[in-house]
């Protein structure tokens, strides 16, 4: 039970598990297409890693997001890019993205960090976004349990180097 708590909403995982498992061997998996903790998987009970968010759709106007999208990509295709992004990374997590996105500007305080940590981490689920530090990034670190991460948000990166002479 211990060990499965962070896979379940109930501390007593271990009588459920016994109770619907009827396999030998249970493997984990990562499979945001599946509902369920406990799905099979090519023939065998697996253990889905996958925690959907619980953020619940809502009655509303687009608008706000829209203004402030406007406002962070003011040009509109790349705008139209990254609304496009945001969608299939929100909606379908089940599609892995080929590619991220970099945000780059020389002002600060112009919305990138509001978009990644206050919108799309949420949506997204807490239990699917990585915040490596930089120096996690550096040295390699990051990549451990990236297996079940959709999204990696990295605030700040400053490389600064001596150089020899």
């Amino acid at each position: 039970n211990n060990m499965l708590s962070g896979f379940s909403h109930t501390p007593f995982s271990y009588g459920l598990i016994v109770k619907n498992y009827h396999g030998r061997t249970a493997k984990l998996c990562y499979r945001p297409d599946q509902n369920g903790r406990l799905i099979t998987k090519k023939g065998t009970a697996s253990i889905n890693l996958h925690v959907g968010t619980d953020v619940k759709a809502v009655e509303g106007e687009p608008q706000p997001l829209l203004d402030f999208m406007t406002y962070l990509f003011p040009v509109e295709s790349d705008r139209l890019e990254m609304l496009r992004w945001c969608a299939t990374l929100i909606a379908r997590p089940d599609v892995h993205m080929e590619y991220g996105v970099l945000l780059v500007s020389e002002t600060q305080g112009v919305g990138k960090t509001t978009l990644a940590n206050m919108i799309l981490a949420p949506l997204v689920g807490e239990n699917h976004v990585s915040y490596p530090t930089e120096g996690a990034i550096v040295n390699s670190e990051f990549n451990a349990g990236l297996g079940t991460k959709r999204l990696a948000i990295i605030n700040e990166i400053y490389s600064v180097r001596k150089s020899a002479g």
